[in-house]
C-alpha cells in the first residue's frame, strides 16, 4: 500500500510539471 502510494504521488509530480510544460510549450507548436 505504501509503495503505491508513494508510485502515485510520483505519478502526480510528473503529471503537474508535464502540464506545466504542456501549458507553455503548446502556443509554440500551434
Amino acid at each position: 500500500m505504501i509503495r503505491k502510494g508513494i508510485k502515485m504521488k510520483v505519478f502526480k509530480d510528473f503529471y503537474d510539471e508535464y502540464m506545466k510544460r504542456h501549458d507553455e510549450i503548446w502556443p509554440e507548436m500551434v
